[in-house]
């Protein structure tokens, strides 16, 4: 019969032990993490596959025009109610016995599940956060921007800009003209100046391998790198055909 004693784990050999599940539950946690956020990117890029063809709808209604950054909306009983955003006039499509200043209310986001809402972008996100008039996903404002540049010859107020309609035929190339992307307002204006928020901004967290979802007028969806969307002009779309 043996006689050896039993022994104990040393306060080293405890130590090692606890050091080693702090490092693989860190690394658990990481992983868990980086994987919630893979997830919700993809969520993103899909949700922006849904909002295609409400722009289609739109012009279908109004005379081949874009879909406007802003517009006024008609209730069903008649009265107008004023200013509303891109997405709002994408809900009223699909409430259309919902009064539209519900659709300015967290309590109506927060009971629905929509499609408009970016899951990257969250209540308390700085410097901008999550809202119903910001939803994560911004309207390209270049867009009225540029037509107005090249019809008119100079940029209205932005009151007049936003609400800017814009032929569909005047996109000659709608596989190169970008009309919504992942945003911390309700607009963006990814050009030379501004594209930097994908560096410093809110949103510079949003970014997947370096990339981020462009949703076309042609209702295809591209993952581009910031640099990319610059190179490629999109910011001057819908480019004059006579520029080099």
């Amino acid at each position: 019969m043996s006689n050896r004693k039993l022994r104990g784990f040393t306060m080293i050999e405890l130590l090692v032990v606890i050091a080693v599940i702090v490092v693989l539950s860190a690394a658990v946690f990481a992983i868990g993490n980086r994987m919630l956020f893979k997830s919700r990117a993809a969520v993103m890029a899909a949700n922006m596959k849904q909002i295609a063809p409400f722009f289609t709808a739109y012009a279908t209604d109004n005379q081949q025009k874009i879909l406007p950054c802003r517009a006024d909306l008609v209730r069903g009983d008649g009265s107008t109610y004023s200013d509303s955003l891109w997405h709002e006039i994408i809900l009223s499509m699909m409430f259309e016995t919902t009064d539209p200043a519900r659709f300015e209310q967290n309590s109506f986001w927060d009971s629905t599940e929509l499609f408009l809402r970016n899951p990257l972008f969250q209540k308390g996100d700085e410097p901008r956060e999550f809202g119903p008039l910001n939803p994560g996903y911004g309207y390209n404002l270049m867009l009225p921007e540029n037509y107005e540049i090249q019809e008119n010859g100079s940029v209205p107020d932005a009151a007049t800009l936003e609400r800017t309609l814009i032929p569909i035929a005047f996109a000659t190339e709608p596989t190169r003209t970008p009309i919504i992307a992942p945003a911390d307002n309700y607009f963006y204006r990814y050009d030379d100046a501004q594209i930097d928020e994908w560096d410093t901004g809110t949103i510079s967290g949003w970014l997947v391998d370096g990339n981020f979802p462009v949703l076309f007028l042609d209702g295809h969806i591209e993952s581009v790198k910031p640099e990319q969307y610059i190179e490629r002009r999109l910011h001057e779309m819908p480019l004059d055909a006579n520029l080099p």
